[in-house]
Parts: C-alpha cells; sequence; structure tokens
C-alpha cells in the first residue's frame, strides 16, 4: 500500500481487497480500495535447499555430539 503497511489478503471484492494488517495488536479485518494498493509482492520462505542444508547440519552435529559421549564413557 501506499502507507508502507504490511498486510495479509483475505478476500477479494468487486470494489475492494480486505486485508488484515500485521500489527502488535490485533485489529480487525479492513477494506482496502484497488486505487490505495502501489504493490503486491509474495513474502519467500526458506528455500528445498537450505532447510535440506540445515537437516543435514543438525543430524551431523547430533551424531557426532552422541559419538563423543560415547568415547568419553569408555573405560
Amino acid at each position: 500500500m501506499r502507507d508502507g503497511r504490511i498486510s495479509t489478503p483475505v478476500q477479494v471484492g468487486p470494489a475492494a481487497l480486505l486485508i488484515q494488517p500485521r500489527t502488535r495488536l490485533p485489529v480487525p479485518v479492513q477494506p482496502v480500495p484497488y486505487a490505495a494498493i502501489a504493490s503486491i509482492e509474495r513474502e519467500q520462505g526458506m528455500s528445498a535447499a537450505k532447510a535440506a542444508a540445515i537437516g543435514i547440519g543438525s543430524g551431523t552435529a547430533a551424531f557426532f555430539g552422541i559419538l563423543l559421549i560415547l568415547l568419553a564413557s569408555l573405560d
């Protein structure tokens, strides 16, 4: 929107877009006329490669952590 607010679209109407603003305190859904919308961008989440790298890294760390605990417990 032109004032820089970040919102989540809730419903599309013939004259306005119903949005849920992202605020610190919850506010009701607000209609916004299409003329007031400057741009709409899709929020990018985590990529599959990044998620896989995190999983592999945490699995490897857990494996070596358990291995070190086992080595420390040997007499």
